[in-house]
């Protein structure tokens, strides 16, 4: 019990609730009993409830032993074993008696968000950044001539949540002739908290700006280039446009300072200002969150846009408060993730009805989460690379905001060229171009081939 009670008290202070530990004095008030080896040290009972994992780890590099030897060794080991256990050890007892090749599996009905499952091996685990990307670059087409390809939609559950909650300035990012950067926006709106208002009369008076936009301001200020002093103020706000990326997606489903402090590393009072800021951009997103959790109590259910329902009646009438508020965040989460996957599998249905699976020289590899991954000859990767992208673009549930695939395409998973978020068959053929350094046959030649 003096145990859970420091752990709960730490926990206070660390969200910003607390400003200090309770003192001896306190806990024996409150009928604490303390051991007398922690006599005079009680703190030091939390050691035993200490945490070795990355983002504590993270965290001790970052705020309190910035390059220590020790940490960084035990970071090290601990990627190599994680790797090793996801990876290096399972996958090779997974190929088929028969081909030698892996055939995975993606369930549909195993999550309650819809989204695909990918299971044996579980490519949703594959590493998307750092050194752990070279991993994919196992992951080969299915003969010399072919490339792998990826088209992912672009910022997918940002603008489903825009398209649902109609908040304007979330529009503004996606629809119109002049489109904002959510994650500048959001930037901008805690450029004063973060930096000072002093910091920032300071580089408005040395650098300009126009009116009263923040956001302008901010966009100049991430655009300088010249000497090292401009360099050095374009580099501030690029980070601070990081921060806010990253908080912009874990605010979408609710997530508080504490946890999104976890989640970026950095400290809660700054996680709470960014989440201020937010907040304060995109208002009628977060009233939005709150109609629909009105309407969850209502009904029972939340539903996607196209009407597939997520049951949450049990949870909404327990006697546990934390079920029921658990419940209503599942609402708006269900309606924006739940959509999404739904949009994912519209997708997929789209491509199997145009025929390019049988048409021409292509395996499908897997659903990953917002991206659908293929193996394709290098002279039908036109036309099967241009279905699959229309397959995808596709308008989803009467929502106002344009969706957008990401093309890219390598001669592994691993190794990807991008090639931007329109179908351009100029640039489709000069990265094919330079992966077999070779020409590339044309739509009209390809259909000939087919």
């Amino acid at each position: 019990p003096l145990l859970s009670a420091l752990i709960y008290a730490h926990k206070k202070v660390w969200a910003g609730t607390s400003d200090a530990m309770p003192t001896e004095e306190e806990l024996e008030a409150r009928g604490f009993t303390i051991p007398d080896e922690y006599k005079g040290r009680v703190e030091k009972m939390i050691i035993a409830k200490a945490r070795t994992d990355d983002t504590a780890v993270d965290f001790a590099l970052a705020m309190d032993r910035p390059n220590d030897p020790v940490l960084k060794a035990f970071q090290a080991m601990k990627k190599c074993a994680t790797r090793q256990s996801l990876f290096y050890n399972s996958y090779k007892h997974l190929q088929h008696w028969k081909d030698g090749k892996i055939h995975g599996q993606a369930g549909q009905t195993r999550t309650v968000t819809r989204r695909f499952a990918p299971s044996d091996p579980n490519l949703a685990q594959l590493p998307k950044k750092g050194e752990g990307v070279k991993f994919r670059e196992n992951f080969l087409p299915h003969h010399k001539d072919a490339v792998i390809v990826s088209i992912d939609f672009s910022g997918q559950e940002l603008r489903q949540g825009a398209g649902q909650s109609m908040d304007p300035n979330m529009l503004a990012c996606y629809v119109g002739d002049k489109l904002k950067d959510m994650h500048s926006m959001t930037a901008a709106g805690a450029m004063e908290k973060k930096w000072g208002r002093k910091k920032l009369d300071e580089l408005i008076s040395e650098f300009g700006r126009d009116g009263d936009d923040e956001y302008d301001l901010f966009l100049r200020l991430r655009k300088l280039v010249g000497d090292e002093h401009k360099d050095a103020v374009a580099k501030l706000a690029d980070d601070l446009r990081k921060v806010a990326k990253n908080v912009n997606f874990g605010a979408q489903y609710d997530a508080q300072a504490a946890k999104l402090a976890e989640t970026i590393v950095i400290p809660v009072a700054d996680a709470q200002t960014f989440l201020d800021a937010k907040y304060a951009m995109f208002p009628r997103f977060e009233a939005w969150k709150n109609e629909v959790k009105e309407e969850v109590k209502r009904l029972g259910y939340a539903t996607t846009c196209m009407g597939a329902r997520r049951h949450l009646r049990e949870s909404l009438l327990s006697d546990n408060k934390w079920d029921v508020e658990k419940a209503l965040r599942q609402g708006p989460n269900f309606k924006i993730q739940g959509s999404s996957a739904e949009q994912t599998k519209l997708a997929m249905a789209r491509v199997w009805k145009s025929g390019v699976l049988f048409d021409y020289d292509v395996v499908f590899f897997a659903p990953i989460h917002d991206e659908l991954v293929f193996s394709v000859h290098r002279d039908h990767a036109i036309p099967v690379i241009r279905a699959f992208h229309a397959a995808m673009t596709e308008p989803y549930g009467n929502l106002p905001v344009p969706f957008l695939g990401s093309i890219s395409l390598g001669p592994n998973f691993g190794e990807q060229i991008e090639a931007g978020d329109t179908f351009d068959e100029g640039r489709i053929r000069q990265i094919l171009g330079e992966i077999f350094n070779k020409k590339v046959v044309t739509s009209e030649e390809c259909a000939t081939v087919a």
